[in-house]
Protein backbone atom coordinates (compact mmCIF):
# COMPACT_ATOMS: atom_id res chain seq x y z
CA UNK A 1 0.00 0.00 0.00
CA UNK A 2 1.33 3.50 -0.88
CA UNK A 3 0.26 6.74 -0.15
CA UNK A 4 -0.07 8.73 -3.08
CA UNK A 5 3.48 10.78 -2.05
CA UNK A 6 5.26 7.48 -2.35
CA UNK A 7 3.56 6.72 -5.80
CA UNK A 8 6.61 8.43 -8.13
CA UNK A 9 8.88 7.25 -10.39
CA UNK A 10 8.31 4.47 -13.66
CA UNK A 11 9.61 1.93 -11.04
CA UNK A 12 7.33 2.50 -8.13
CA UNK A 13 4.92 -0.61 -7.27
CA UNK A 14 0.68 0.06 -7.97
CA UNK A 15 -0.74 2.01 -4.64
CA UNK A 16 -2.04 -1.62 -3.17
CA UNK A 17 -0.48 -4.65 -5.06
CA UNK A 18 1.38 -8.09 -4.18
CA UNK A 19 4.16 -10.01 -5.34
CA UNK A 20 2.73 -13.88 -5.82
CA UNK A 21 5.16 -16.51 -3.78
CA UNK A 22 5.81 -19.43 -5.54
CA UNK A 23 7.42 -22.30 -3.46
CA UNK A 24 9.33 -19.28 -1.53
CA UNK A 25 9.98 -17.65 -4.35
CA UNK A 26 8.87 -14.27 -5.15
CA UNK A 27 7.64 -13.24 -8.55
CA UNK A 28 9.05 -9.98 -9.74
CA UNK A 29 6.02 -8.61 -11.52
CA UNK A 30 3.83 -6.57 -8.87
CA UNK A 31 -0.39 -7.54 -9.39
CA UNK A 32 -2.27 -4.69 -8.25
CA UNK A 33 -5.34 -5.26 -6.76
CA UNK A 34 -8.31 -2.67 -6.63
CA UNK A 35 -10.13 -2.29 -3.20
CA UNK A 36 -12.25 0.36 -3.84
CA UNK A 37 -10.70 3.30 -1.18
CA UNK A 38 -7.81 5.07 -0.91
CA UNK A 39 -6.55 4.41 2.60
CA UNK A 40 -2.84 5.92 4.04
CA UNK A 41 -0.33 3.55 4.92
CA UNK A 42 -0.67 3.74 8.67
CA UNK A 43 -4.32 2.77 8.37
CA UNK A 44 -4.11 -0.36 6.12
CA UNK A 45 -5.42 -3.27 8.13
CA UNK A 46 -6.44 -6.79 6.77
CA UNK A 47 -8.31 -9.57 8.57
CA UNK A 48 -11.74 -11.60 7.89
CA UNK A 49 -14.78 -9.41 8.78
CA UNK A 50 -17.09 -11.93 7.78
CA UNK A 51 -15.56 -15.12 8.31
CA UNK A 52 -15.64 -16.66 4.73
CA UNK A 53 -11.87 -17.39 5.50
CA UNK A 54 -10.73 -14.67 2.75
CA UNK A 55 -8.58 -11.39 4.36
CA UNK A 56 -10.87 -8.66 3.42
CA UNK A 57 -9.41 -5.03 3.22
CA UNK A 58 -9.67 -2.58 6.81
CA UNK A 59 -8.82 1.57 6.33
CA UNK A 60 -8.34 3.04 10.44
CA UNK A 61 -8.79 6.87 9.12
CA UNK A 62 -6.57 9.12 10.81
CA UNK A 63 -6.51 10.61 13.72
CA UNK A 64 -10.09 9.23 15.29
CA UNK A 65 -9.96 5.25 13.63
CA UNK A 66 -13.27 5.09 11.87
CA UNK A 67 -13.40 2.07 10.06
CA UNK A 68 -13.84 1.28 6.20
CA UNK A 69 -13.93 -1.89 4.57
CA UNK A 70 -13.84 -3.85 1.41
CA UNK A 71 -14.90 -7.60 1.01
CA UNK A 72 -12.25 -9.97 -0.82
CA UNK A 73 -14.42 -11.63 -2.94
CA UNK A 74 -11.84 -13.75 -3.70
CA UNK A 75 -10.68 -14.81 -7.28
CA UNK A 76 -6.77 -14.49 -8.60
CA UNK A 77 -6.03 -11.54 -8.51
CA UNK A 78 -8.78 -11.01 -5.65
CA UNK A 79 -11.61 -8.78 -6.25
CA UNK A 80 -12.80 -6.48 -3.39
CA UNK A 81 -15.95 -4.96 -2.83
CA UNK A 82 -16.04 -1.73 -0.99
CA UNK A 83 -18.93 -1.55 1.63
CA UNK A 84 -17.89 1.47 3.45
CA UNK A 85 -17.66 2.66 6.61
CA UNK A 86 -18.42 -0.22 9.42
CA UNK A 87 -17.16 1.54 12.87
CA UNK A 88 -17.45 5.16 13.29
CA UNK A 89 -14.86 6.66 15.61
CA UNK A 90 -15.32 5.79 18.98
CA UNK A 91 -14.90 8.26 22.12
CA UNK A 92 -11.42 8.01 23.21
CA UNK A 93 -10.32 6.01 20.64
CA UNK A 94 -7.33 6.55 18.24
CA UNK A 95 -5.96 4.99 14.95
CA UNK A 96 -2.95 3.98 16.62
CA UNK A 97 -4.86 3.06 20.04
CA UNK A 98 -7.02 0.48 17.88
CA UNK A 99 -6.59 -3.53 18.04
CA UNK A 100 -7.89 -6.03 15.78
CA UNK A 101 -8.31 -9.59 15.86
CA UNK A 102 -11.14 -12.23 16.42
CA UNK A 103 -11.36 -12.28 19.82
CA UNK A 104 -14.42 -14.60 21.07
CA UNK A 105 -13.08 -17.34 17.88
CA UNK A 106 -15.88 -17.18 15.94
CA UNK A 107 -14.09 -16.35 12.72
CA UNK A 108 -15.10 -12.34 12.24
CA UNK A 109 -12.68 -10.04 13.10
CA UNK A 110 -13.49 -8.02 16.53
CA UNK A 111 -12.45 -4.37 17.78
CA UNK A 112 -10.90 -3.27 20.58
CA UNK A 113 -9.65 -0.01 22.26
CA UNK A 114 -6.46 0.13 24.71
CA UNK A 115 -7.16 3.69 25.83
CA UNK A 116 -4.85 6.20 27.41
CA UNK A 117 -5.14 4.51 31.03
CA UNK A 118 -4.20 1.31 29.63
CA UNK A 119 -7.50 -0.09 29.52
CA UNK A 120 -8.60 -2.86 26.91
CA UNK A 121 -12.69 -2.43 25.63
CA UNK A 122 -13.56 -5.07 23.01
CA UNK A 123 -16.68 -5.37 21.19
CA UNK A 124 -17.15 -8.41 18.74
CA UNK A 125 -18.25 -8.48 15.84
CA UNK A 126 -21.99 -9.99 15.95
CA UNK A 127 -22.95 -9.35 11.92
CA UNK A 128 -24.43 -12.08 9.78
CA UNK A 129 -23.25 -11.65 6.40
CA UNK A 130 -20.73 -9.02 5.36
CA UNK A 131 -21.78 -5.64 7.69
CA UNK A 132 -20.97 -6.41 11.13
CA UNK A 133 -22.86 -5.40 14.06
CA UNK A 134 -20.23 -4.49 17.52
CA UNK A 135 -21.50 -5.97 20.66
CA UNK A 136 -19.87 -4.87 24.01
CA UNK A 137 -17.78 -7.46 25.49
CA UNK A 138 -16.40 -7.59 29.23
CA UNK A 139 -13.41 -5.27 29.64
CA UNK A 140 -10.82 -7.91 28.81
CA UNK A 141 -8.08 -5.77 30.48
CA UNK A 142 -8.14 -3.21 33.20
CA UNK A 143 -5.22 -0.62 33.98
CA UNK A 144 -2.94 -2.73 32.42
CA UNK A 145 0.15 -0.01 33.41
CA UNK A 146 2.54 -2.13 31.66
CA UNK A 147 1.22 -2.11 28.26
CA UNK A 148 2.01 0.41 25.93
CA UNK A 149 -0.30 1.34 23.26
CA UNK A 150 2.29 1.81 20.47
CA UNK A 151 3.48 -2.02 21.31
CA UNK A 152 0.66 -3.89 22.45
CA UNK A 153 -0.40 -7.02 19.78
CA UNK A 154 -2.56 -9.52 20.14
CA UNK A 155 -0.66 -13.01 19.50
CA UNK A 156 -3.67 -15.29 20.06
CA UNK A 157 -7.07 -15.45 21.56
CA UNK A 158 -8.13 -18.39 23.32
CA UNK A 159 -11.77 -18.44 22.76
CA UNK A 160 -12.49 -20.65 25.21
CA UNK A 161 -10.80 -19.07 27.87
CA UNK A 162 -10.97 -15.53 26.39
CA UNK A 163 -7.44 -15.15 27.87
CA UNK A 164 -5.22 -12.47 25.75
CA UNK A 165 -1.93 -13.06 25.33
CA UNK A 166 0.08 -10.01 24.44
CA UNK A 167 3.27 -9.63 22.79
CA UNK A 168 5.85 -6.81 24.28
Amino acid sequence: MLDASQREGANAPPAISYRENKNGVYSEKWTEIDVGMECRNRGVRWGDINNDGLDDFICLSYPDGTMSASINRGGNPPKFEHIGVIRKAASGAEQESIRLGDIDGDGRLDWCNLDKSNNLMCFRNGGVGDKPTWEPMVCCLMDSSSLSSGLTRFRSVESQRLTLKVLP
